[in-house]
């Protein structure tokens, strides 16, 4: 955190606070998102949730493969 701190130009007493309130907000507007989005999958119709659902599980499933296939690239190249 320090290095962060020097590379901007803060000291880590004014970057901390600075940190901080940015998460808060990082995660109020995350959440609010997610809010916000349920609310319109429950009004939407039977079709659309089902498809919205799938898409988003084929959407996991293909990042967790990727993220995969990457840490599995990584694991090799340091064990060779």
């Amino acid at each position: 955190m320090k290095l962060l701190a020097g590379t901007s130009g803060m000291s880590v007493g004014r970057f901390l606070p600075v940190c901080a309130a940015s998460c808060v907000v990082w995660a109020g507007v995350n959440g609010l998102e997610y809010y916000f989005f349920g609310h319109a999958l429950a009004g939407a119709s039977t079709w659309l949730q089902i498809a919205l659902i799938c898409v988003g599980i084929a959407w996991t499933v293909l990042t967790f493969r990727v993220l995969r296939r990457r840490v599995v690239k990584r694991l090799d190249a340091t064990t060779s």
